[in-house]
């Protein structure tokens, strides 16, 4: 195989981009990190703009440093990504722009949210788990945006306006749902 495969990883406090050789050598690497807020305990945050502001400066970085050294980024022959998965953000799908800080895997505010969602079923946490293999929990996505609509007036508006696209580090509007990772964010 000839040409390059790229990575985007997007973690907790940084992004990186990698890009590997066909021998899985890595030829160049860029990272940035980005802010983390804790505005009480318990609560973890990060502006979702810094996240994106930060990946896209490391692919421009990296395809920099490829071009330093006689590459092209046409030979870049794939790109894969991996993330945060149950850090959620929401966005208006009219104006593209963060309607909400994105809230952080470890955060807890939705703990109440949680007990809400378990008192609906005799099962209590375990309501979901015949269909995603998990407990209901604060750890993931569907909960944190569960809280959001229930707190968060724009994202309430956006909601009930069509204008709401969730984006739990996998996907935006347009792009096509990968299910192997999806049930983590417990759509149901």
């Amino acid at each position: 195989m000839s040409g390059y495969v790229a990575s985007i990883d997007c973690g907790t406090t940084s992004a990186r981009f990698i890009v590997f050789d066909a021998t899985a050598k890595v030829i160049v690497t860029a990272q940035l990190e980005f802010e983390q807020i804790f505005p009480q305990p318990g609560h973890m945050e990060e502006r979702p703009q810094d996240i994106m502001d930060a990946i896209n400066k490391c692919i421009e970085q990296g395809v920099d440093e490829l071009e330093k050294k006689g590459i092209k980024k046409s030979e870049i022959k794939g790109v894969g990504i991996t993330n945060q998965r149950e850090t959620a953000c929401v966005w208006s799908r009219k104006t593209g722009k963060p309607l909400y800080n994105a809230i952080v895997w470890p955060d807890t505010r939705n703990t109440g949210t949680v007990r809400q969602l378990a008192a609906k079923s005799d099962k209590g946490v375990d309501a979901i788990k015949a269909k995603t293999g998990l407990p209901i929990s604060t750890y993931f996505a569907g909960v944190k945006l569960k809280w959001m609509l229930d707190n968060v007036d724009a994202v309430k508006e956006a909601h009930d306006s069509d204008d709401l696209i969730f984006w739990n580090g996998r996907y935006l509007d347009s792009m096509e749902l990968d299910w192997r990772s999806e049930w983590r964010s417990l759509p149901y």
